[in-house]
Formats: C-alpha cells, sequence, structure tokens
C-alpha cells in the first residue's frame, strides 16, 4: 500500500496565523497545504502565492477553488500564484469538467473532483473516470458536520467502493488522526485535515501527532 498522504486545510481568515500553520505543517513533513475557500474569497488569488512563497519545495499547494464554471479564469489566476492542486466540483456539468480537465492539463498541474453534495458518490466517480480524472475527494462539509454531529470517518464503505475502481480517493470533514485510520484502512489515499489542528490551541503538537500517527503508525493514545 502506498504512504498514506496529508494534507492541511487553511480555513480561516487569520493570514498571519495560516502562514504560521503552514510552514510549521510543510517543515514536519505534511505533504499538501491547502489553501482553503474562505481565504481566498477573503484574500484573493495571491494568497496562494503567500503561501507557496513559505513553503515552496517542502509540500505541494492546493487552492481549493471547488469551480463550478468559467474553469479557464479560475485555473489561471491559481496557476499564476503558484498552484499545483486545483479543485472542481464534480456535480459540475460535464462541459465543465471537461473543460476544467484540459485546462488543468495544459498548466501540467493537478485537479480534483470534490464529490461534496452528491447522492451517489461511487457512481458520479465512475463517471468521472470516464471522463479523465483520477483523483477525488469524499467531502463533509463544515455545515453538515456541525448540523447532523457527523465526520467523514463514516464514509469507509464509499471509499472502499471506489478506491476499488482505481481511482485516488482523498477524505475531508471532521478528521482527526484516529477517526482517519478508518478510512486509510478502507484505501484512502490522501487526508485532509483542518479545523483538529488549527482550531487547538496545541495545533503544534498536533501536527506532530497526525504526522506520526498517519505516517509512522505511532499509538499516542
Amino acid at each position: 500500500m502506498n504512504e498514506t498522504m496529508i494534507q492541511l486545510a487553511l480555513d480561516t481568515h487569520d493570514l498571519e496565523f495560516a502562514k504560521k500553520v503552514a510552514f510549521y505543517a510543510a517543515e514536519s513533513g505534511f505533504d499538501i497545504i491547502e489553501v482553503g475557500t474562505p481565504m481566498i474569497k477573503r484574500y484573493g488569488a495571491g494568497v496562494v502565492a503567500d503561501i507557496k512563497r513559505l513553503i515552496s519545495g517542502r509540500a505541494k499547494v492546493l487552492a481549493d477553488l471547488k469551480i463550478l464554471d468559467a474553469s479557464s479564469l479560475e485555473i489561471e489566476s491559481a496557476v499564476l500564484n503558484g498552484a499545483e492542486i486545483v479543485t472542481v466540483m464534480g456535480l459540475a456539468y460535464d462541459e465543465t469538467l471537461r473543460e476544467a480537465l484540459e485546462n488543468a492539463r495544459s498548466y501540467n498541474i493537478e485537479i480534483w473532483a470534490d464529490l461534496m453534495y452528491i447522492d451517489d458518490p461511487y457512481e458520479r466517480s465512475r463517471r468521472l473516470i470516464d471522463l479523465g480524472f483520477d483523483t477525488v475527494i469524499l467531502h463533509i462539509g463544515v455545515d453538515v458536520q456541525k448540523r447532523r454531529r457527523v465526520s467523514a470517518d463514516m464514509l469507509e464503505k464509499e471509499v472502499e467502493k471506489i478506491s476499488s475502481e482505481g481511482l485516488r480517493v482523498a477524505v475531508a470533514g471532521g478528521l482527526d488522526p484516529y477517526k482517519a485510520l478508518k478510512v486509510v484502512e478502507r484505501g484512502a489515499s490522501i487526508i485532509i485535515m483542518g479545523g483538529w489542528i488549527i482550531r487547538s490551541d496545541k495545533w503544534q503538537e498536533r501536527i506532530a501527532e497526525a504526522f506520526n500517527v498517519l505516517k509512522r503508525g505511532s499509538k499516542w493514545r
């Protein structure tokens, strides 16, 4: 089994704090630093460049654009600011998904399809394979987490089914490293963590804990 990749989601409006956490996570061995949608909307695409300057060469930078249309403009802005990965919503029309794939490939960057809001993520994943995608995100959004008190480790069966089709599966939504292990065991390749780290006063310790549990198999509890 390939090594699990860890992604830090910077879903915050506090830019200076985000920079500190991003640098520390990249230095600690995290694979991907995500510039979250709220940050991009608050500060513009230039915030991607701010994070890229801090961590260049240590981790990849993902711009969580959640593209639904006009992919050429959105992807160009992200690429000009250093993004190496962008996201498109899997519920977008096929025409948009094809366009987004073509634009991402023209810049030689990765593009992942976010399956949030999709009732049957397995069937949609099969369609995404036909369109040419190789990575999807199984994602439970923040509002649903709060209202329903759920987290993405509940998606074990979906992870197993989708990964069995040959897709690389990232999982996001209320995860800590221990919940994450449940989906890793079912085939998840990428674990996305945000709030568990950035909302903690002990975020440095949590970054270290996540790395050791998911990369080294250590038991902290």
